[in-house]
């Protein structure tokens, strides 16, 4: 299958962010971290024994949610690292994962966009490798497909 995009959407997926872009991507990380926060502080008080510890987790409780109504549904940029924690995930803000929800939920899934298979963090042998899958999110043998040699 061959899919063709034009030269100006090319430029545009490629462009850097803009100064209100980066606003909101910050203002998101800031949002997710603060409700990670409020809801490991709430997890801490859940089983509470004395009235101000079932006042911190009733606080804790409420500002995980507020900030949880701030979070963009579906970005999630301050998950908790898993066994893939050496690999840095491509940003998956830039435009091309926006217009392509599809590819970015296989990567927040620890999958390639183009096979669909599992990525496992040993496989990646070379800075190159890694620093591409930063930037798409392919794994090594999609890469050896898109730039042989």
């Amino acid at each position: 299958m061959t899919s063709f995009i034009s030269n100006d959407i090319l430029q545009y997926l490629s462009r850097p962010l803009t100064h209100q872009e980066k606003l909101w991507i910050y203002d998101d990380f800031i949002a997710q971290r603060r409700n990670m926060f409020h809801r490991k502080k709430a997890e801490e008080y859940k089983n509470y024994e004395n009235v101000g510890d079932e006042l911190k987790f009733i606080h804790h409780t409420q500002e995980a949610e507020r900030w949880a109504a701030k979070i963009t549904p579906g970005v999630d940029m301050v998950s908790a690292p898993g066994p893939k924690a050496n690999l840095v995930k491509p940003d998956l803000n830039k435009p091309a994962f926006l217009m392509n929800q599809g590819a970015a939920d296989l990567i927040r899934s620890n999958k390639c966009p183009d096979c669909r298979e599992d990525i496992h963090d040993e496989h990646f042998e070379t800075e190159i490798q890694k620093k591409e899958y930063g930037i798409s999110g392919k794994c090594v043998e999609c890469q050896a497909l898109a730039f042989p040699g």
